[in-house]
């Protein structure tokens, strides 16, 4: 599930703050402080997601992300209406139950545990009908666009270096995507990603790239694919030397890449079972710039970074260490440039409230691996599903009216 899969059961976590210890706020609960289209989502909203988050992914529960999902949710919910896609009640059964197995627990013990944490049966229920719901809708929208052959599975095998590597020249531009310059810029990208030459797509960096290659018309030298971002690998793939990638979301902006050239080497190319980083997100601001040269000046390694969020309340530090594939294509596409050790350059939240900067704790050697072609088509086919799903999904944030207080 698209909406579901970006948690994980962890357990069960201390209570949050509960409404009785909140006499002064009671009567404004139900206010709205964020209008999405016709929709609203109001500080109860806020608070049940912020308690949910909390027990099933407590790295997701701050107010800004929660703020986030909240505001996706309603935009697919209302997409969904407007279709007529509804879910019936014995799939939502289901999926309750297969999400409340996650934890080892049954529907109705995790309703009751989740309620001894403050979170009401409606907030679990409306979070997977959604989920459920968006699912469905993507398989059918996009289901048949998703199909991958015997030729992309070919190559993913041979990419993968148990018998050669492959290495890529590839073009980039980002161009800055802020909510209140959304729509513009994404017709821009779409008329960049028809690009027909590689002078054409060139001539485009260096006029709107934001990426420090746009003085070289968005060049990248020769790299092994190995080391471009996971979801990234099986669309420059499929690409003949000239074509360009679909437009894909990133936080702030959308990218597209181009492939210039494509070659085979005879050298086991290295994998990577798990990356391991750090995300230290801070109140954004004036400071930016000189907070991230302070931290790059600084901090040495990851462990570096306990130290300055501990002397820094305002900063929430999380390490995470993921397979490849898992990592968010925006993360694996700033963290395959890095060495061990080193930081990315810092990215401001779409609201503009976070200013975060990701660091390279480190890379595990992957073993060798026996995938099975069935096991590579359905990774393959799920991140091209993932790709369209946030494409959509950004489409209509883009043409909404979202006003927050």
């Amino acid at each position: 599930m698209f909406l579901i899969t970006r948690f994980l059961c962890a357990g069960l976590t201390a209570a949050l703050i509960s409404l009785s210890t909140l006499p002064a706020l009671a009567q404004n609960l139900f206010k709205p402080v964020i209008y999405v289209n016709e929709g609203v989502i109001t500080q109860y909203d806020i608070i049940q997601r912020q308690r949910f988050a909390a027990i099933i992914s407590p790295a997701n529960s701050g107010e800004e992300q929660v703020r986030e999902e909240l505001i996706a949710d309603r935009l697919r919910a209302q997409e969904l209406r407007s279709l007529g896609i509804r879910i019936s009640g014995q799939a939502l059964q289901t999926g309750m139950a297969e999400f409340a197995a996650r934890a080892n627990m049954s529907t109705e013990q995790f309703i009751t545990a989740l309620g001894s944490n403050g979170v009401e049966p409606e907030t679990f229920r409306d979070f997977v009908a959604v989920g459920l719901g968006w699912r469905d809708l993507i398989q059918a929208r996009y289901g048949g666009r998703a199909q991958i052959s015997n030729a992309e599975i070919d190559r993913a095998l041979q990419a993968s270096g148990a018998r050669s590597s492959v290495r890529v020249l590839v073009s980039e531009i980002i161009l800055p995507a802020p909510p209140q310059r959304a729509k513009s810029a994404r017709a821009l990208a779409e008329r960049i990603a028809n690009s027909k030459t590689t002078g054409e797509f060139a001539s485009y960096a260096r006029r709107y790239s934001a990426a420090p290659t746009r003085s070289r018309g968005g060049a990248l030298g020769w790299r092994p694919l190995s080391e471009m971002p996971a979801p990234l690998r099986p669309l420059l793939l499929n690409l003949a030397p000239g074509e360009t990638t679909p437009v894909l979301s990133i936080p702030n902006a959308l990218a597209i890449f181009q492939l210039r050239d494509i070659e085979e080497i005879a050298a086991t190319e290295q994998k990577f079972s798990a990356i391991e980083y750090a995300r230290l997100s801070l109140p954004s601001g004036s400071q930016n710039a000189a907070t991230e040269r302070k931290i790059r000046n600084r901090m040495d390694s990851c462990d570096d970074l306990y130290g300055f969020a501990k002397r820094n309340p305002s900063a929430t530090l999380t390490r995470e260490t993921k397979i490849p594939v898992d990592i968010p294509l925006s993360e694996a596409q700033s963290l395959a440039l890095l060495d061990p050790d080193e930081i990315a350059p810092g990215v401001v939240s779409q609201d503009g409230s976070t200013f975060t900067i990701l660091m390279l704790c480190g890379r595990s050697t992957e073993l060798t691996e026996s995938l099975s072609r069935g096991d590579i088509r359905a990774r393959l086919r799920q991140q091209r599903l993932e790709s369209f799903a946030e494409s959509y999904l950004q489409e209509l944030r883009a043409d909404a009216r979202i006003r927050q207080k």
